[in-house]
């Protein structure tokens, strides 16, 4: 089965909490954007405390664009944060790949699920020394750091190489997501589709869901 996991890139908590009402009937889960300018060029909300207080069923997944990420998941998950995705370009260079262990193990030690996300231009190789030890591959199918920008379809060849290394690792992409694009992604093997401007661009974000759930059904 395909999720549809609408994704929030806001600079305002209030837009956030907006948009996440907007979609709360229709999902399960919620992908909120964390990027604090260290990582990537830009930078919007991503203090954890008010989402502390947020009233809202929806699972909610932290999209971690940001370096040195492990900082995050303690005041997130006390927040009420489930999944924690953290770029494998975001651990400073020469440093060992312990320090993505540190990141799993952290997350294993608050019993929240785990994700890597590898950027545009990385090689997906990088990932599959951890694959045994997550829960999930989130592929961007942009450059990573701003919504609204055009899917590309290189990155598929990335979601047909983590699905034959693992055939059953969740894949999860994010980046331009359309009903049409999102066909091409979940042929190449993605589960789960995180969609952006597809969703709260749309005049009608239940129809906008919906159609996204079934482009999915290949």
């Amino acid at each position: 089965m395909i999720d549809v996991i609408p994704g929030i890139l806001e600079e305002d908590f209030p837009e956030i909490k907006k948009k996440i009402k907007l979609v709360e009937p229709y999902v399960s889960w919620v992908q909120i954007d964390i990027l604090d300018g260290t990582l990537f060029n830009n930078s919007c909300f991503h203090e954890a405390q008010p989402f502390s207080d947020l009233d809202t069923h929806l699972l909610l997944e932290a999209h971690l664009m940001v370096k040195n990420p492990i900082r995050y998941i303690e005041p997130f998950f006390a927040a009420g944060f489930q999944r924690f995705i953290a770029h494998i370009e975001g651990f400073d260079e020469g440093q060992d790949k312990e320090n993505m262990y540190d990141f799993i193990n952290t997350c294993h030690t608050f019993g929240a699920e785990i994700g890597v996300a590898v950027d545009l231009p990385t090689a997906v190789d990088y990932v599959f020394p951890y694959l045994e030890s997550i829960d999930q591959v989130l592929v961007m199918t942009i450059n990573a750091g701003k919504s609204g920008q055009s899917f590309e379809g290189e990155a598929l060849d990335k979601i047909r190489t983590i699905r034959d290394e693992d055939p059953h690792m969740h894949v999860e992409v994010d980046g331009g997501i359309t009903p049409d694009t999102a066909k091409l992604a979940v042929e190449a093997g993605a589960t789960r589709l995180s969609a952006n401007s597809a969703i709260f661009q749309s005049d009608n974000i239940k129809e906008a869901i919906e159609a996204l759930k079934a482009s999915g059904s290949v």
